[in-house]
């Protein structure tokens, strides 16, 4: 099986882990053993637009795809205990650059968010960095925190991080021009002071519309706020302490609805619904749904919209099976085997719009009909590849079409998957859709009769609504005249079918004398 979101279908982690989706086994993702990081807590991997790794880095070196340091890729300035050391960014509209950002560890007294540039074409196609553009300061004093999402043009993306000692979020710009020196400041939320409260993830939602941070110490909280993905304001604070405790974990769902938060000392997981757009609901909506153990350390989606979690020094990844569904749902403590590595407490960190696919809709599902399928975005999309999930159909199982259709070979359930690409990043969403046979109403074989007699014609009584030709709505219709009779039926699904029968009345023969000789 394989997935899109493909940058993110490698990671490599703690002590010398690493995992592939890039699997024809039904999941989970199997172990990666040759990595060449070992890293306490943050790390980033991006492989290319097929899934195929390019390079990792625990924000103080790079490896490139064959686990031999990249070309210069020494000294970056990040840190291995840093919650999320690194994170890359791909330069909009280019798969020749790549920027890797990094902050540093809680007791660093120098240095900040830093970004590092990445040029694909050096070292004969293994990458290097670009000396000229290495650590390039962006802002100094930051906490252990960073993420990125897609701007609203779904083309340029944010770079978001947080300040030391104050309640200021910092948003970067990358856009094909590079990166935007200049952040846009939102003083908002919790001081983040002292230093343990500079640990813990934040994360945006795939949808770009949320941004949560988790507070490792003191006070033991999460904060969850609205993101202007336009202006890159961040407003609307709301302030999540039920039962957490050492709060360090936190992502969302795929459909970016639920808030997850994981406890490093106590091992639990809690869930937090969006759905209500109320800061009182929000905040009283928490609710325990896993108990994973202590050391508990990053939540991370994955391309196969699993929420997956990392518990130090552990040969296994847990995992949150249903992390769209409101909990708790089922999870599984040792749920991906690391080949005999070991977790430690960081997942790589990704641009959240990897995990935000384009739904869609779809129309006409009745065999024999030609189904039609409609993105319900398409601002910024280059490409598109849709797969109906229908190999019968070769060589029409799949279109490049933004809004293309399908007729489907038989009925039954169709796995029916849109992948999207907009300036490098992909995202596949997948619906099931039923396709339903045509209802078949039968009137009976083309019938005479003698004189007075009449017909009563009935398809049948299992349908929504009948037409016959002569107007009626009735599921009934008493024919009394000759002529040729038809109905039209809708079922339940939607699908029509007809039938027509003809009928001829023969005069009653009257009393006939014989004359006898």
């Amino acid at each position: 099986m394989t997935y899109s979101q493909n940058q993110a279908s490698n990671w490599y982690f703690g002590h010398y882990a690493g995992i592939t989706f890039n699997s024809e086994t039904p999941p989970p993702p199997v172990a990666l053993t040759g990595g060449a990081m070992s890293t306490q807590e943050g790390c980033c991997t991006i492989s290319d637009m097929n899934g195929n790794l390019l390079f990792y880095s625990d924000g103080i070196t790079v490896w490139n795809k064959n686990h031999a340091v990249m070309l210069n890729g020494n000294g970056l300035a990040g840190h291995n205990s840093s919650t999320q050391s690194s994170i890359v960014v791909p330069k909009p509209g280019s798969n020749r650059y790549y920027y890797i950002f990094t902050v540093p560890d809680c007791f660093a007294t120098t240095g900040g968010l830093c970004y590092t540039t990445i040029d694909m074409t050096l070292d004969g196609g293994l990458g290097g960095v670009v000396t000229t553009e290495k650590n390039v300061l962006l802002q100094s004093y930051v906490t252990e925190k960073v993420t990125a999402v897609k701007h609203s043009n779904n083309s340029d993306i944010w770079i978001i991080t947080h300040e030391r000692n104050n309640a200021v979020f910092d948003v970067f710009l990358i856009t094909s021009g590079g990166v935007n020196p200049t952040s846009i400041k939102s003083t908002i939320g919790s001081n983040h002071e002292p230093v343990g409260s500079y640990l813990g993830y934040l994360k945006a939602s795939p949808d770009g519309r949320h941004l949560a941070c988790a507070v490792y110490q003191p006070g033991n909280f999460a904060e969850i706020f609205d993101l202007n993905t336009t202006t890159g304001a961040i407003t609307s604070p709301v302030k999540i302490t039920q039962d957490l405790e050492s709060t360090y974990g936190i992502e969302y769902s795929p459909n970016s609805r639920f808030v997850y938060i994981g406890c490093f000392n106590n091992g639990k997981v809690f869930q937090v619904d969006l759905s209500s757009d109320d800061s009182a609901t929000i905040a009283a909506s928490s609710v325990l749904v896993a108990t994973i153990g202590t050391s508990l350390g990053a939540l991370q989606l994955g391309p196969d919209n699993v929420l997956y979690m990392s518990k130090a020094s552990s040969y296994y990844l847990s995992a949150y099976l249903f992390p769209n569904l409101p909990g708790p749902n089922p999870y599984t403590i040792d749920a991906v085997y690391l080949g005999g590595q070991l977790t430690m407490l960081g997942l790589p960190t990704f641009i959240q719009s990897y995990f935000n696919p384009v739904p869609f809709t779809y129309s006409n599902t009745c065999l024999g009909d030609t189904t039609l399928f409609i993105p319900e975005q398409t601002l910024g999309i280059d490409s598109v590849h849709w797969d109906f999930g229908d190999p019968a159909s070769n060589p029409y199982n799949t279109s490049g079409l933004i809004q293309p259709s399908h007729i489907f070979t038989s009925t039954g359930t169709f796995n029916v998957s849109l992948t999207s690409w907009a300036s490098g990043i992909s995202a596949t969403e997948t619906e099931t859709v039923k396709i339903t046979a045509s209802p078949e109403p039968f009137l009976g074989a083309d019938t005479v009769l003698c004189g007075d007699n009449s017909l009563v014609l009935t398809p049948g009584d299992i349908y929504e609504s009948y037409l016959w030709n002569n107007g009626s709505i009735d599921p009934t219709l008493l024919v009394t005249a000759s002529g040729t009779y038809s109905v039209w039926v809708t079922d339940g699904n939607g699908c029509q079918g007809v039938d027509a029968i003809e009928v001829l009345f023969y005069p009653k023969p009257g009393p006939r004398l014989i004359k006898h000789d």
